[in-house]
């Protein structure tokens, strides 16, 4: 898995005047003068200012048309703040998302990104942020000054405000399940068991967040069980192959929950390269292969949509995944191999998914023969 240097992350998710359970962040610099603004002060893991860094931002009313988004440069200044001015159409009361990052997607320290929600009742003159933490996704930094309470608090907000944003929502499962406690087990139980309801209003645009699958998931870890989907290497099937020949991987996945189905949105059968699966290849001095460049149509992810799996609890499917659309350059020698699922987000290049509620099989040893 690849380590990023830096991901800005933050969850600010406010709806209206602030709820009793989330935090408010202090202000960092001087109030909003002149035309409305955002404003904001970057830091460090040790509360220094980021200075001098630029990212691009994004804007837009989060479920709106491509008119209501706005993207450009920022630069923070020598004390790490940054100023965006507001638009008029931008102080509406709806939901809106904003985020700042380094567009390096590729990039094998990862890309640098923040994201949240501003309040629904903007000032007219703008909004004061306060200080934004530079924290790895997953990191216990990144919530350290949070309550248990104020956690839950920021991941209902963003269910009112019907919020299709997986990360969002998966780090702040994410935390709860490393803080673990009868508290947080009963508020993530409760939280599927909504999507029991006929009348639950948690889907947003057909997709509902976080998936099924996530809060299944978090709901066992929490329970001290073991994940309900199994990703197993089918019986007898072969670790070694030829360097010289294309090869799959002949994987089992299975649903060991025995009273949920699960829905999952990558099909078992694929001949290309589906971005909810990661392969990560280890070799023996202990590098993560790259993983080979895109081919037309991988990422296509609506189209994985119309052939979802279902597995009924108990139930396992055969999968084949073509190891030469997952890892390239691999040389004749022993690699370390694990499978990776997400069912709503992108991990297939290996970019850092901390934060994620992922699916996991156990290590396989996996050679390959010279030709």
């Amino acid at each position: 898995m690849r380590t990023p240097l830096a991901i800005l992350c933050l969850l600010l998710t406010a709806c209206g005047s602030p709820s009793p359970g989330a935090p408010v962040p202090e202000s960092s610099g001087p109030k909003p003068s002149g035309p409305p603004a955002l404003l904001a002060r970057l830091i460090g893991e040790q509360d220094q200012p980021l200075a001098g860094i630029s990212l691009h931002f994004f804007l837009c009313r989060d479920g709106g048309n491509s008119n209501s988004n706005r993207d450009g440069w920022i630069r923070s200044d020598a004390n790490g703040r940054i100023r965006l001015e507001l638009l008029p159409e931008e102080l509406s009361r709806d939901p809106k998302y904003f985020s700042l990052s380094d567009l390096r997607w590729e990039a094998v320290e990862g890309e640098y990104e923040a994201e949240f929600y501003l309040p629904l009742d903007l000032s007219p003159a703008g909004f004061d942020v306060g200080d934004v933490l530079i924290a790895p996704r997953g990191s216990p930094k990144r919530f350290a000054k949070w309550t248990d309470r104020e956690v839950r608090a920021e991941y209902e907000r963003l269910g009112l405000l019907q919020s299709s944003r997986t990360e969002l929502f998966e780090e702040l499962l994410f935390e709860m399940l490393r803080r673990g406690g009868s508290e947080a087990t009963d508020f993530v139980e409760a939280e599927f068991a909504k999507r029991r309801r006929p009348s639950s209003q948690l889907a947003f645009g057909g997709r509902r967040q976080p998936g099924d699958l996530a809060l299944l998931t978090a709901a066992r870890r929490l329970r001290g069980m073991p994940d309900p989907l199994s990703i197993r290497l089918e019986e007898g099937a072969p670790l070694e192959f030829s360097a010289a020949e294309p090869s799959s991987l002949r994987l089992q996945w299975c649903n060991v929950d025995p009273r949920e189905s699960l829905t999952l949105l990558c099909p078992v059968r694929f001949a290309h390269r589906w971005g909810f699966v990661n392969l990560e290849f280890v070799d023996a001095t202990g590098r993560t292969l790259p993983s080979p460049a895109r081919r037309p149509g991988e990422y296509d992810i609506m189209g994985s949509y119309g052939h979802p799996t279902l597995l009924a609890p108990g139930q396992t499917e055969s999968v084949s995944v073509p190891l030469e659309r997952y890892v390239s350059l691999m040389k004749p020698g022993e690699y370390r191999l694990r499978v990776r699922y997400h069912d709503q987000c992108l991990i297939a290049e290996g970019r850092e998914y901390g934060g994620l509620i992922v699916s996991s099989s156990p290590e396989f040893v996996v050679r390959i023969r010279a030709p």
